[in-house]
């Protein structure tokens, strides 16, 4: 039998090497299109390490895909993610 939990074997654990205050997400000029229509358009944002950061917007604003552009589920049309 197992000996670990599944929230033990499913968790993923990284150590982060940045400074309180620091950057830790920056996006610059996000943009992502699906044919003619424009999802995101040029989103730039900070995640500093010790901050707490809420996307907030209706229904279609584009919160899920700005998500999966910085996951990696969508590739950016342009911008970046570092």
């Amino acid at each position: 039998m197992f000996e670990e939990s599944i929230a033990e074997i499913a968790s993923v654990h990284r150590e982060i090497q940045v400074d309180e205050g620091e950057v830790l997400l920056q996006t610059t000029d996000l943009t992502v299109q699906f044919g003619g229509l424009t999802a995101l358009d040029a989103v730039t944002f900070n995640i500093k390490r010790g901050e707490i950061l809420g996307l907030i917007g209706p229904n279609g604003a584009g919160k899920t895909t700005c998500f999966n552009a910085i996951t990696g589920v969508y590739r950016p049309t342009s911008g970046s993610v570092t």
